[in-house]
């Protein structure tokens, strides 16, 4: 049970979303790869898009084509392990979380080019295997704006976007409805809060500030949804997963 800042909501995971959190997670293998390996795979099916002459494109220029989404989930899924009802749920979540993520975006964008790198990345990386801290180390270091060297708030804002919607993506009736509705317009002000909160009139912000805003301004009271980036803390299945493959299938970069 965790409240959404001020919105009148709260992330709720009850039994079933718990439960089917581990049938998608479980069978995806996500759990078992670590940040960084994590992060090359979805780089890895990252296009850049050049300016067109007229036309607008998508922030940074870089994103991940539906296509190269589908390709990759289904690389990960070992189908011929799977019975076909796992399989179908398990793709079926991954392939519409890809809908849930472009929420807000803009559909001629998402639909001539792809969805926003950082929110894809985003979306995978709440799935994976990881603490909280490697995993928003790892998203500070792939968003951050090569120049400034820091996020900048508007990305900042999509990182927590693309995290809440991913966690949120297993809740389920009135629940998600509420949380959905109006292209997740709830979610979105969370992640605008939390980021203006974090960066304070700032240009941008590095995991130092994060973790300093995290541990000692309030920001565990404020996010602590992101105690749910560790998966082993609440979902038994993947701490028994992990623990079994510890060591066998640690992934090189």
């Amino acid at each position: 049970f965790m409240p959404l800042v001020d919105q009148g909501v709260s992330l709720c995971l009850e039994r079933q979303d718990i439960e089917k959190a581990q049938t998608v997670l479980c069978h995806s293998g996500l759990p078992t790869l670590d940040p960084v390996r994590l992060r090359d795979l979805v780089d890895g099916i990252t296009v850049e898009v050049q300016a067109e002459p007229g036309k607008r494109r998508p922030l940074y220029g870089r994103v991940v084509p539906r296509g190269k989404w589908e390709e990759l989930i289904r690389d990960l899924l070992p189908s011929d392990m799977l019975s076909a009802a796992d399989l179908k749920v398990a793709l079926s979540f991954l392939s519409n979380l890809y809908g849930l993520l472009a929420q807000g975006e803009d559909v001629d964008i998402v639909y001539r080019f792809g969805l926003g790198y950082d929110l894809a990345l985003c979306g995978l990386m709440t799935l994976g295997g990881g603490s909280k801290s490697l995993k928003l180390a790892e998203l500070i270091s792939a968003c951050k704006d090569p120049r400034l060297r820091k996020v900048r708030p508007r990305v900042f804002e999509r990182v927590f976007r693309g995290i809440l919607t991913s966690l949120a993506a297993f809740t389920s009736g009135d629940r998600r409805d509420i949380l959905f509705e109006n292209e997740g317009e709830r979610i979105v002000a969370v992640a605008g809060k939390c980021s203006s909160q974090i960066l304070e009139g700032q240009d941008g912000a590095d995991m130092e500030t994060m973790k300093d805003f995290y541990n000692n301004a309030g920001g565990a009271d404020l996010m602590n949804w992101l105690e749910l980036l560790d998966l082993s803390k609440w979902i038994p299945a993947v701490a028994l997963a992990l623990s079994k493959t510890e060591g066998r299938h640690r992934p090189e970069r």
